[in-house]
Parts: C-alpha cells; structure tokens; sequence
C-alpha cells in the first residue's frame, strides 16, 4: 500500500469514527488518535455544576423534633404503657 492511499484511508477512518463518536456522544477522550501521548483539552468541555435545591440542608437539622406538634393519627400510634411513660 503506498503512502497516499493509506492518508486517503486514514481520512475515511477518521471520518467514519467521529461520526459515530457524534452518533454515539462519546467523548473524543475516549476515541484512539494520532495524539496518544495523554493531552486532552479541558476548555473544550461543558463546565459541570451542582444543583442548588430550594432547601438547605442543614436548615432542616437545626429545627428541634421535640416541638413539633403530633397529629392525632400520629398520637395513637403511640406506644406506652401510660401517659407518664409516653412524657
């Protein structure tokens, strides 16, 4: 095979492989290249972020659970022997 028709091969290869990595959404990372000496191009990735939630969690933590009011399902779930024993 002479040296002009394996670049022409090459080029179709690339091709064919970068339309699957499209059809795919793999990372070009993870795509075997010319350039297999470990460089690969952060600032072309999305910025990845958290989600912020309505809720702090730790807002939720501080709250005392001995002042909560119980409903009355919740009262007769209760078990004790007697009153006192329930206080």
């Amino acid at each position: 095979m002479d040296p002009a028709t394996r670049r022409q091969l090459e080029a179709q290869l690339a091709r064919r492989d970068g339309e699957v990595a499209r059809r795919q959404r793999i990372p070009a990372a993870f795509l075997p290249g010319e350039d297999d000496d470990g460089d690969i191009d952060l600032t072309a990735q999305p910025r990845r972020r958290r989600h912020a939630y309505d809720e702090d969690p730790d807002d939720v933590m501080d709250e005392d659970i001995m002042d909560e009011e119980l409903s009355l399902e919740a009262l007769q779930d209760v078990k004790a022997a007697s009153l006192t024993d329930w206080v």
